[in-house]
């Protein structure tokens, strides 16, 4: 299939005991204009050995090399991509019905936006949804400072990443929110009412913290939205920033005092502006 409508993203590492369910989520799709990308991290169970053998009833591609994280592994994902549009699957979800990938398709075809996303249903407990939630409508830009959309959700147009950039892997956890940031400060988001996923509430994003990504959101917030700092929707966040700057100059750590003030300083001259 030489240009599919989607190029669909699996990292894997040591994943035999889910890949199966994970392609067979696959398999039984009725729209069938996708690809599959399998990016492994050398596994050494017999995630290979499961995988090649949907090579007969997928258009697949077996990738396996050492990377730098679940993200590096997506990336490397994207640049093999020939899709029109990018989905990431981990290799412990599943599509969540035969018809999903219909009907994004359908919205696809009919909705001018490079980013694309629904619900996710959580399968097992995680510290932010429970068991058999549906994760979690529309979002607005005070929702996704707070929580992020479910990776499983979400499908990016692939020159998307031309334009804004890959996944930062620096973030091993987090990546995606950081993306999903850039995606709403710069690019128009359609919410679509469809269960995309059955998501394993105990994968990587329960287990892990991302110290770097909470260390640096504030920052990243400033660079990605610039002038729009003066909107409402910060306004409960710039106390914080003021708050952080004097714990870094506390702490001697002069240059990111002066970083976080900037940004209080810029915010309320914006606000200023805007008033």
């Amino acid at each position: 299939m030489e240009n599919p409508l989607i190029s669909i993203i699996i990292p894997t590492y040591n994943s035999s005991t889910t890949i199966n369910r994970c392609l067979d989520s696959l398999v039984i799709q009725s729209f069938k204009e996708f690809e599959v990308i399998v990016v492994d991290g050398l596994s050494k169970d017999e995630t290979k050995t499961l995988v090649i053998g949907y090579q007969e009833k997928l258009t697949l591609q077996w990738n396996s090399e050492k990377d730098n994280g679940i993200y590096d592994a997506v990336n490397k994902g994207i640049l093999k991509s020939k899709g029109k549009w990018v989905y990431v699957l981990g290799s412990d979800d599943y599509l969540f019905a035969a018809e999903t990938l219909k009907l994004i398709a359908t919205e696809i075809s009919k909705n001018q936006t490079e980013v694309i996303y629904g619900n996710v249903k959580v399968v097992g407990d995680a510290g932010w949804a429970k068991n058999n939630d549906l994760y979690d409508g529309p979002f607005s830009l005070e929702k996704l400072i707070e929580k992020n959309i479910c990776q499983q959700a979400v499908f990016y147009k692939r020159t998307l990443f031309d334009e804004i950039g890959l996944f930062n892997p620096k973030y091993k956890v987090c990546s995606d929110w950081d993306f999903m940031l850039r995606c709403f400060a710069r690019k128009k988001c359609k919410f679509v009412d469809i269960t995309v996923a059955g998501f394993n509430g105990g994968g990587a994003s329960q287990i892990l913290r991302d110290i770097d990504f909470s260390n640096e959101l504030l920052l990243n917030l400033h660079n990605y939205f610039g002038s729009r700092l003066g909107n409402r929707e910060f306004g409960k966040y710039i106390w914080e920033i003021k708050k952080l700057a004097t714990e870094q100059r506390n702490r001697l750590k002069f240059i990111s005092a002066v970083k976080f003030y900037f940004i209080y300083r810029r915010h309320l001259k914006i606000k200023e502006q805007n008033a």
